[in-house]
């Protein structure tokens, strides 16, 4: 779905509009989305994007990363609220 600049008129791509290598997201709902809307940080979005695309793009490494980044998410909600590790 294009956008027009209302400036010019011109045809705009967004974000929604392309991919960037590989077809692992070629769903209506990107996690771009889910983090937007779920106002995810950083780690938290990378464990959402590796889970995601696992099935499609790079199997058990990408959900390794996946736990790799949720040990992150996990250490900083401890250090957060004075939880021991």
């Amino acid at each position: 779905m294009d956008s027009c600049n209302v400036t010019t008129g011109a045809s705009v791509m967004t974000a929604r509009d392309t991919q960037v290598g590989g077809s692992h997201y070629q769903n209506k709902i990107q996690p771009f989305d889910i983090i937007d809307a779920w106002e995810l940080d950083f780690y938290e979005g990378n464990v959402l994007k590796y889970l995601l695309r696992y099935k499609y793009k790079n199997g058990s490494q990408d959900l390794k990363k996946a736990q790799h980044y949720l040990q992150k998410v996990l250490e900083n909600h401890q250090a957060k609220h004075g939880e021991p590790s």
